[in-house]
């Protein structure tokens, strides 16, 4: 399952994410990243120890909704 291309906003706050100390957003960006990177659905599973549906369904939302589709919630 590939990523859309990243905008370079989306790329920023992306690395935000990966900085702050919120580990929602940290996995989301993680996931994001290593989709685009090229890696398969069953690596970034297992790199980042979720379910295979959550990261499918992350790589969805982020390819049709950009980044408020995965911000996490408050």
């Amino acid at each position: 399952m590939q990523v859309r291309p990243i905008t370079i906003d989306e790329q920023e706050i992306l690395f935000y994410w990966q900085r702050a100390d919120n580990v929602e957003g940290y996995i989301y960006s993680r996931i994001i990243q290593l989709a685009r990177k090229g890696w398969n659905l069953d690596d970034i599973t297992l790199a980042m120890g979720v379910n295979m549906e959550m990261v499918r369904q992350l790589i969805t939302s982020f390819n049709f909704g950009g980044i408020p589709a995965i911000a996490p919630k408050p």
